[in-house]
């Protein structure tokens, strides 16, 4: 199922809860016509609506991305052990789009992107994902931080650059992975695995598309 049914098809189960019209005036509406157009699909509940309808009904960030049931927003079963709290879904996209999102920061809606993970890292509505390419981000050292070809990368636009940051950034037309390091005045690009150059950017046109806020490895 995707993203925005899953969204529409919890609303259309606190809409059942609560009514239309008592959501309308959570969300600060003057009417049931926006309410409606979500309810019926007309218009995709994108991410920064879907936090908005969570924090307005005062349920977990990320309850709308994932399937529910009437009462799935009770406590799990005292025999189940919780795992990491889920802040929404935020889209695996491709490079070209990382590239083309740091020029135009707009928020992906459903089914713009390959599929939307769970991310349990906070994170902000502009937050996307993507899978690494190559190995210039890998280390050949065990026990050192290191992101192979495949693992999945969480990146948030709003997070802060700062000296050791692993980031996307774009330069001459593309995205790249690298660590943003800054010494004696002068700005580079580090790889993390030394087969690679170190680039010095402090003179070049770079757009930073983001931090990293976390990662995994999908089987």
């Amino acid at each position: 199922m995707e993203i925005k049914d899953i969204r529409k098809d919890n609303l259309n189960l606190l809409a059942d809860k609560h009514g239309r019209t008592a959501i309308s005036e959570k969300l600060g509406y003057p009417d049931n016509n926006y309410i409606n157009q979500l309810c019926g699909g007309h218009t995709n509940i994108g991410s920064r609506t879907a936090r908005k309808i969570e924090a307005a009904l005062d349920l977990k960030a990320g309850w709308m991305d994932w399937p529910q049931s009437p009462d799935s927003n009770t406590a799990t079963s005292e025999n189940v052990s919780k795992g990491p709290e889920i802040k929404g879904r935020i889209p695996l996209i491709s490079w070209v789009q990382a590239g083309q999102f740091c020029e135009a920061m707009d928020i992906f809606q459903p089914g713009d992107a390959e599929e939307w993970l769970p991310c349990p890292a906070p994170h902000s509505d502009l937050a996307y994902a993507l899978r690494v390419k190559g190995d210039s981000m890998a280390s050949p050292y065990p026990g050192q931080r290191s992101y192979p070809e495949g693992i999945i990368i969480f990146v948030d636009p709003e997070k802060r650059v700062i000296n050791g940051s692993r980031v996307i950034a774009r330069l001459n037309g593309e995205a790249t992975f690298k660590t943003f390091a800054e010494d004696m005045g002068r700005l580079f690009l580090r790889p993390i695995n030394p087969s690679y150059p170190t680039m010095d950017i402090t003179s070049l046109d770079v757009t930073f598309c983001g931090v990293i806020i976390g990662s995994y490895y999908p089987e």
